[in-house]
């Protein structure tokens, strides 16, 4: 069911499947998120409790081999509306018997969409109500329509760091698993990298050491979109690979996905979240439209 949030600057639009945000307009009707298509129907699904791939679509926790597909399970689970202010939403959602059957663990997850002036804040949460410990992946994956106004195209634009930095990209392996060389990015000026399609034939960029917002944007437009991820480690930058479509995503992400052909022990894997039990995980990151 879809539910709208609005201020005097945006009106944002979400799906309780999921607690994805499905549209982002702009008080002049300006449409800032992908609105999906048959190839990638996804807006901007939040991933947990995997991030991209498990190798073989499994992993271990508790020294037994559990299967769960990409990106985790919270995508497509109905959650509750706990709370709405009107320019605020609350979407949460406890485990039961199907998540239980992916991941064995007792949680309450919790996703708020708070609008402050001309900014999207979301803030994702994690109740550990189970006895043992839980370890899990975390991130956003939101698309955005690029171009964002009429007339210009999508190598107009340029992805621009809000300060000097000089991201690693991470060595995915054609099967999108950790596993290959990490390679410096070469921006310019050590602040921008340039929008083309074919960025993405190898699929997604995934980077660390970047700075902590980054705005797509364009010097023949006054329209852009900034994403600020203070807590988050890594950062995906996506469209579907070898085609030439209208968006581009911005994934600020806490994990990483499986390194190539390891069943991964989730209480292994260096870049889990590691929760104690009747701990909370909380973490916010926001979306700027201008």
């Amino acid at each position: 069911m879809d539910y709208r949030i609005k201020n005097e600057f945006l009106t944002v639009t979400v799906d309780s499947r999921g607690a994805q945000m499905t549209s982002i307009l702009s008080a002049d009707g300006t449409e800032y998120l992908w609105p999906g298509n048959p190839d990638w129907p996804g807006h901007a699904p939040n991933l947990f409790p995997m991030v991209g791939r498990l190798f073989d679509n499994t992993y271990i926790m508790d020294g037994k081999e559990h299967t769960m597909h990409i990106h985790g399970f919270l995508a497509w689970q109905e959650m509750d509306v706990t709370e709405n202010t009107g320019s605020g939403i609350t979407f949460t959602a406890a485990a039961n018997d199907v998540t239980r059957g992916i991941y064995d663990r007792e949680f309450m997850v919790s996703v708020r969409f708070e609008l402050v002036e001309n900014k999207i804040v979301i803030r994702f949460s994690v109740d550990n109500k189970d006895s043992r410990v839980m370890y899990f992946g975390y991130g956003g994956h939101p698309g955005f329509n690029v171009p964002m106004s009429e007339g210009l195209k999508f190598e107009d634009y340029y992805l621009e760091f809000e300060e000097p930095c000089q991201p690693v990209s991470i060595g995915l392996t054609p099967a999108c698993y950790i596993g290959a060389p990490n390679l410096p990015i070469d921006l310019v000026d050590d602040r921008k990298l340039p929008l083309r399609h074919d960025l993405f034939d190898n699929d997604a960029i995934v980077m660390h050491s970047m700075a902590k917002a980054v705005t797509i944007k364009s010097d023949k437009d006054t329209r852009s979109v900034t994403v600020r991820y203070p807590k988050m480690p890594y950062l995906g930058v996506w469209h579907l690979p070898r085609q030439e479509v209208d968006y581009v995503c911005i994934e600020p992400w806490m994990s990483l996905p499986a390194r190539q052909d390891v069943i991964e022990v989730f209480e292994e894997k260096l870049d889990n979240i590691v929760l104690a039990p009747g701990k909370t995980y909380v973490n916010e990151w926001d979306i700027t439209i201008r």
